[in-house]
């Protein structure tokens, strides 16, 4: 799993903070396996670590929790890559 860095800090409504990194990761999928739509690429994976307001500075938490994003493609691109085109494809949608 690559940990990456935004080049810009994303505003996150959800948690009302703004998101400077997260950590992706890929692998093969088949999608609608077993059937004659089954489809073969590959299965990006974007997580965030939630924040915890009531956290005693300096602490870690024991469990952390994430927020999880996948986005499933057949992009040539690399990973980073790939991963910063799905997330400005969500972001158009929103808009």
């Amino acid at each position: 799993m690559d940990r990456h860095r935004y080049p810009q800090a994303v505003w996150d409504e959800q948690e009302q903070r703004w998101i400077s990194d997260a950590q992706i990761a890929e692998t093969g999928y088949t999608a609608f396996a077993g059937t004659r739509h089954a489809v073969t690429a590959r299965l990006i994976v974007r997580r965030i670590r939630r924040d915890d307001p009531s956290q005693a500075p300096g602490q870690e938490e024991l469990l952390p929790a994430y927020r999880y994003h996948a986005g499933f493609t057949d992009s040539p691109f690399t990973l980073v890559q790939a991963e910063a085109q799905h997330r400005q494809h969500a972001v158009i949608e929103q808009i």
